[in-house]
């Protein structure tokens, strides 16, 4: 997949696909997601909603874990920890990295940070995804 093109974990779902979240690079080992704010973003106070950083974080981390995943397995979160360096901030975008720190048979550890447009690191975050098989259905 080349910069800047549709990757279905975002596009086809539709949650994260109402936060406009763009993915910049999706080829490497550390991918980056971007996006731009706007005021679906926004506290009432014009700052970025914490919500925002945290639905952003998630998202880079949880496709990093799934490129890693055993063939036929996907992911769920088992464990999101985030801390916000910049509790109340305005930004016009947010671009997140993430990167594999730990990957075992059954789980894996992803860490993760966000930044600002002027590159200011405004959260970082460590989660734990584990692998379960495309054909277990979801609990109900």
């Amino acid at each position: 997949m080349s910069k800047d093109q549709s990757v279905p974990f975002v596009s086809e779902d539709p949650f994260l696909s109402q936060f406009e979240i763009q993915v910049k690079d999706s080829e490497t080992t550390h991918p980056v997601f971007e996006v731009e704010i706007c005021e679906k973003h926004l506290r009432s106070a014009e700052s970025v909603h914490g919500n925002s950083v945290t639905i952003l974080i998630d998202a880079v981390m949880e496709f990093t874990a799934i490129q890693i995943a055993p063939e036929n397995m996907r992911t769920l979160s088992l464990q999101l920890n985030i801390n916000r360096n910049q509790p109340e901030f305005k930004a016009k975008k947010l671009i997140a990295r993430s990167r594999v720190r730990h990957a075992g048979q059954m789980t894996c550890v992803v860490q993760g940070k966000v930044r600002d447009e002027n590159g200011v690191v405004v959260a970082t975050a460590s989660g734990t995804y584990m692998y379960v098989s495309k054909e277990e259905s979801s609990p109900e």
